[in-house]
């Protein structure tokens, strides 16, 4: 299988590794051009789809340090590449948290598996490559709730189209 790096996620980064509390975590900085340190604007923590989105957002400004810490590794597994692959990482323990809600008196007191990721790409990577981007008629709902047009379904629409084209 194809490896992902994750320079060519953020080539811009800077990425180390480090143990903490015995556990692995990726540190990915984001720097001064000509420097590298620890020292940072913005501390995201969290390289799933909002910390990328948020660590991509605001290191378009070439002035911005921006550290990402990410308690999971990478995302260069071959099942989460593949669709399929979801069944293998439902249970996986090195890219996914496992949680289990807490029993819910409204559904007689069962609990819930609540899969979330632990890896680049948090749970978008371990979500069999599904992706929803909602209903129109919700984003005409926040234009008129907001009075803004930016909300709606064809702003939002030309939003995504930003957000696919990054690549």
């Amino acid at each position: 299988p194809k490896k992902l790096n994750p320079h060519a996620r953020f080539p811009s980064f800077a990425f180390a590794s480090a143990e903490l509390e015995n556990r692995s975590h990726w540190i990915i900085m984001r720097a001064v051009p000509g420097e590298i340190s620890m020292e940072a604007d913005y501390i995201i923590v969290g390289a799933g789809s909002a910390g990328c989105v948020l660590a991509d957002k605001l290191s378009a400004n070439p002035n911005n340090r921006v550290i990402v810490v990410e308690a999971g590794g990478q995302d260069n597994s071959f099942w989460i590449s593949t669709p399929i692959g979801y069944g293998r990482l439902f249970h996986d323990e090195r890219v996914n948290w496992c949680y289990t809600t807490e029993a819910d008196q409204s559904r007689a007191g069962r609990t819930a598996y609540w899969p979330r990721g632990r890896v680049l790409g948090g749970s978008s990577s371990i979500n069999a490559l599904v992706c929803l981007r909602g209903r129109s008629d919700d984003y005409e709902d926040w234009a008129k709730a907001t009075g803004s047009s930016r909300w709606g379904a064809d702003a939002m629409a030309e939003c995504f189209r930003s957000f696919d084209d990054s690549n």
